[in-house]
């Protein structure tokens, strides 16, 4: 019986002398990838907890959804590596295969879900602030458990049927070497031939046209109220009442404040997500070489794990909003760490 060669981990390949660049991207690039993602959705749920957004909708499902993202880069990183550190036979943990090929798909669909339904929650707080008031009469833990629980629901059911139809699957055979196999769902399979655009539809494609239209639209609506605010101050007071001055603002800070740690999200899973669904119709359809369809697998790979690890290193970039929460955790930990009543 042929070695069983585990995909780019425990060999550096050649195809017709060009070296295997997957190999080094998933041996090398991966593992730190993963581990910068986990930190930095531990860190942003933390944050995220520890401020009054945690009792907004919009909190609860982003950290939500980091949490699934955690998960979700625990599961790839257990695709990856499990036969590098278990030495079973391939008999032995390929029936494990399904369960990681299954828990990957589905909290990676349910962690996009929360954002887009996070996006949706924005978008109504923001430029329909009464229908808001309408459809919210139940309160926010209530709303946000129907939102998680359908979202959770609706994930698990559209990725079932990868317990039945993936696995331990030989990739290339290789009489050489032995064959090269990666935890993956089944291609000669009908159903998974279809299951594999409904997927696609459902995690990329349909969040993508949400979450662009959502976003387009906060924005469009943050710039109108800008400049109404900007008209206002640059007024000689005869219209500087009390209402607009006192009241008015502290109301617009609130509502945005959640939108300016969404937009930058949003807008680079957008940019991730297409090149997650670039790379993935070109390795169904266009290339046919099988180092060509390895690295278009790497590549999909790696940008999903960037699209769901990048949150928190994004709004400590760009979001002043999230570096004052993220500031203020620290400076409750020094003062916990003094007080003994904390």
């Amino acid at each position: 019986m042929d070695t069983e060669i585990y995909m780019s981990v425990f060999t550096i390949l050649n195809y017709e002398s060009i070296p295997n660049a997957s190999h080094y991207i998933m041996a090398y690039i991966f593992p730190v990838i993963a581990g910068l993602a986990i930190l930095g959705n531990t860190l942003f749920v933390v944050s995220i907890l520890s401020d009054n957004l945690r009792q907004k909708t919009t909190g609860i499902l982003l950290a939500s959804s980091n949490i699934s993202s955690i998960v979700f880069t625990m599961a790839s990183l257990g695709i990856v590596y499990y036969p590098w550190i278990f030495t079973e036979t391939t008999e032995t943990f390929g029936s494990s295969c399904n369960l990681l090929v299954f828990a990957y798909h589905a909290l990676a669909t349910w962690s996009v879900h929360l954002l887009s339904c996070a996006c949706v929650e924005r978008y109504i707080a923001i430029c329909h602030p009464m229908s808001k008031y309408a459809i919210t009469s139940k309160s926010v833990i209530r709303q946000s458990l129907e939102m998680l629980l359908g979202t959770f629901i609706g994930s698990m059911i559209l990725n079932g049927p990868m317990l039945w139809f993936s696995g331990l699957t030989v990739l290339e055979e290789m009489p050489s070497y032995g064959n090269l196999t990666f935890c993956y769902y089944f291609k000669d399979n009908w159903y998974m031939c279809i299951h594999e655009y409904i997927e696609l539809a459902f995690y990329s494609v349909l969040p993508f046209f949400v979450i662009s239209f959502c976003n387009i639209a906060i924005l469009r609506k943050t710039y109108f109220q800008k400049n109404l605010m900007r008209s206002f101050e640059e007024d000689d007071g005869r219209f500087k009442s009390i209402i607009f001055s006192r009241k008015r603002r502290p109301q617009r800070s609130s509502t945005f404040k959640l939108a300016t740690i969404l937009l930058p999200i949003s807008f680079l899973h957008l940019i991730f997500s297409l090149i997650v669904v670039i790379a993935i119709i070109l390795e169904a359809v266009v290339t046919k070489e099988p180092c060509d369809k390895l690295l278009l697998l790497t590549v999909s790979y790696n940008a999903a794990q960037l699209q769901a690890g990048y949150h928190f290193y994004v709004n400590i970039a760009v979001s002043k909003v999230f570096r004052i929460i993220f500031r203020k955790l620290f400076q409750c930990s020094k003062v916990c760490k003094y007080d003994t009543n904390c």
